[in-house]
C-alpha cells in the first residue's frame, strides 16, 4: 500500500465533498490553467510566517508593529502572485468578492492581529525553526498512514 498523508485541507476537503477529495487527492485530477485559492493563500500565509517569526523573536531587530507587518504582508503578496493570483493593485471588485475571505486585504488585517496576539509571546522565543513540518501516524499499527501540518516554532 503506498503511504498516505492527510493534513487539515485533505481532512476538509473530504468532511465537505467526498467526491471532490477522491478526484482532487486519490486520482490528481484537478482543472489546468487555474489557480486554488485556498492553495494559494495558505502557502502565502506560510511565507508571512516565514517572515514574521524572525522578526520578532528574542534576537530580533527592534521592530515596529506597523513595519513587521508590512515585511511579512510583502512575502505573503511575493507569493501569492508567484502562485498566480492576481496582484492586490490590479484586482477588480468582483475578483475580490469572489475570493472572499481569502484576500490578501483580509490576509492583511490578519497579520496585524496574529502580531498582536503573540508578540509579547514571541519576543521571549528563540527562534529555533518557522513552522516546523510534522507528520503523525495516524494509527500506530499502521505506518503508512499519517496526518502530516506545520507548526509555529519557537522555544
Amino acid at each position: 500500500m503506498k503511504d498516505q498523508f492527510f493534513d487539515n485541507t485533505r481532512v476538509q476537503e473530504f468532511r465537505v465533498c467526498p467526491r471532490k477529495y477522491y478526484f482532487r487527492h486519490a486520482i490528481d485530477l484537478v482543472p489546468s490553467g487555474r489557480w486554488s485559492p485556498p492553495l494559494v493563500f495558505g502557502s502565502s500565509w506560510h511565507s508571512a510566517m516565514d517572515e514574521m517569526w524572525p522578526l520578532t523573536t528574542k534576537d530580533a531587530p527592534k521592530m515596529g508593529d506597523q513595519e513587521v507587518v508590512q515585511a511579512t504582508y510583502e512575502g505573503f503578496i511575493e507569493t501569492w502572485v508567484k502562485e498566480g493570483a492576481p496582484h492586490p493593485d490590479d484586482m477588480t471588485g468582483d475578483e475580490i468578492q469572489s475570493l472572499e475571505p481569502r484576500t490578501p486585504f483580509n490576509a492583511k488585517e490578519m497579520l496585524y492581529e496574529y502580531l498582536l496576539q503573540r508578540r509579547d509571546f514571541m519576543s521571549k522565543c528563540e527562534l529555533i525553526a518557522v513552522e516546523q513540518p510534522f507528520a503523525v501516524p495516524l494509527d500506530p499499527d499502521n505506518q503508512e498512514l499519517f496526518y502530516v501540518g506545520r507548526l509555529d516554532s519557537g522555544k
